[in-house]
């Protein structure tokens, strides 16, 4: 189920990435909904599944890299929402949410990678 869960952490990582550059290099005109949906989807589907292993399979967690990839993917989440509410609204999120949500996504999938090899 790890493994599971960093795989699907992994592509929304890679899609996010992706969806960066698409959005900064061409602006593509009705393709930022359906790409930013997918990786929305797929992060959250990944963190919940991260969850349940993490409830279902007691492991060591020496160092705290687990916990810490936690923390770190659930505030991804949250900065995702925030993007999402504002998009919503038709308003651009600021640059700090963005910064946060990209950062905070792509430490916590090297910190559940540091947890798994552990």
């Amino acid at each position: 189920m790890f493994t599971l869960a960093a795989t699907l952490l992994t592509l929304t990582t890679l899609l996010g990435a992706g969806l960066i550059v698409l959005l900064q290099a061409t602006k593509p005109v009705g393709l930022d909904w359906p790409l930013g949906a997918s990786h929305g989807a797929l992060g959250v589907i990944g963190y919940v599944t991260l969850a349940v292993a993490w409830a279902a399979v007691p492991r060591a967690d020496p160092g705290g890299f687990g916990v810490t990839a936690l923390i770190m993917l659930a505030l991804a989440v949250a900065g995702g929402l925030a993007i999402f509410i504002a998009r919503l609204h038709r308003q651009e999120p600021p640059i700090v949410v963005l910064t946060l949500h990209a950062t905070m996504g792509a430490a916590g999938v090297v910190m559940l990678a540091a947890y798994l090899a552990a």
